[in-house]
């Protein structure tokens, strides 16, 4: 059974209170793989209204997340639900990089 699988991965860097800099840095990486369907009848819910897919989509995206953030020891509901709350003032427009992107695409 062949499986067709997209990948998203962030990776944050972030410089430590050390000196010289930049001789010591910590970073947190999280990634995540969907299994992307590859039988015409795998598609058949696509036909579907989108705001129930995309609904759907970011539930199972949001599991994921929260999967990952608790076996790093954070609290990943309570992670996630402030990101959501939050996310419609972090980002601005003025912000423009692929990170902020993506993230906005994922919690707005």
């Amino acid at each position: 059974n062949e499986l067709l699988i997209f990948q998203i991965a962030v990776c944050m860097t972030a410089q430590t209170g050390v000196i010289p800099p930049g001789v010591f840095s910590e970073s947190i990486a999280w990634g995540l793989a969907y299994n992307l369907p590859d039988k015409p009848e795998d598609l058949k819910y696509v036909l579907k209204s989108k705001h129930i897919l995309k609904r759907r989509q970011r539930r199972e995206l949001y599991g994921k997340m929260e999967t990952i953030m608790n076996s790093m020891g954070y609290d990943g509901k309570s992670c996630i639900l402030r990101a959501l709350c939050e996310a419609r003032y972090r980002f601005l427009p003025s912000e423009d990089d692929l990170l902020n992107h993506v993230l906005k695409i994922v919690f707005q």
